[in-house]
């Protein structure tokens, strides 16, 4: 397994951005209304119970966290200020995970694509510890309690020139579930696209993917999220096996209740 001794400090990335770039090949997806709302295509529940997964092989305790987030582009000399994300009055609508001892990871957010004005960001590692890395640029991040101070957040991200600002609304964080990599498609957090996971890389696709990634940090296998989104899936399942599947999933259901029963975790 991942040693606990490997886990970064909070002013470290947990996942280097070659990684991040995987993972987000994987589970990337086109925008979509989504029971009347439209849904970007983050994958935000997918992407914490596949990274949340690799927290737990780690030794450390995931939460998943539930609330809103909103990354903004301040102004330039061109260009005036934009966001992506969504709105204090909207309720949940993003979800990422909050580490014990470290702080939040999100590498969900998709700051290639975005609406109207908005100015491609790559290099992005998205939030890992205490702050969110992009190369070249840098960008601040708060995490906020109540929907005023988040308000207040992105009024005050608006007005700025030549950088970024990113604001999340914590609405409630809970330990992670393992129900979701086990059976997601009746899972409540199965998104638009689930079906279509599970029917090219089988029940226990988004494990595989865990297996995938973890090979990667132990510098075996090769990148092959960059595929067009259905083949990366199907040479997953070829690459991948059931078996191996099923052994990390037992895996990771020792480290939840390993992490669960260390005095001071969870609470």
């Amino acid at each position: 397994m991942l040693g606990s001794t490997e886990f970064p400090k909070s002013d470290e990335s947990f996942l280097p951005v070659e990684v991040v770039e995987e993972i987000n090949g994987f589970l990337w997806a086109k925008p979509v209304v989504d029971r009347g709302v439209l849904d970007l295509g983050w994958s935000c529940r997918e992407h914490a119970s596949v990274v949340g997964g690799l927290v737990l092989l780690s030794g450390r305790t995931p939460f998943f966290a539930s609330g809103t987030v909103m990354f903004v582009q301040g102004g330039t000399d061109r260009y005036a200020p934009c966001g992506i994300g969504g709105e204090s009055g909207i309720g949940v609508n993003h979800s990422w995970l909050v580490v014990e001892d470290y702080g939040n990871i999100d590498i969900s957010v998709n700051l290639v694509d975005g609406p109207p004005g908005w100015r491609t960001v790559e290099g992005s590692t998205g939030f890992q510890g205490d702050s969110w890395r992009i190369k070249g640029l840098a960008a601040t991040t708060f995490v906020s309690k109540s929907p005023q101070e988040f308000d207040q957040c992105i009024a005050q991200f608006s007005h700025l020139r030549d950088k970024c600002a990113v604001a999340y609304l914590l609405r409630s964080f809970n330990p992670l579930d393992l129900g979701f990599l086990r059976n997601p498609i009746s899972s409540t957090w199965a998104s638009p696209r689930t079906p279509e996971v599970v029917r090219l890389a089988g029940q226990l696709a988004y494990v595989k993917l865990i297996v995938h990634i973890r090979g990667l940090l132990g510098g075996k296998g090769k990148r092959i999220g960059h595929l067009s989104n259905s083949k990366s899936w199907k040479v997953l399942d070829v690459e991948v096996t059931d078996v191996e599947a099923m052994a990390l999933l037992e895996e990771l259901k020792l480290m939840a209740r390993a992490t669960a029963e260390v005095p001071g975790e969870g609470k």
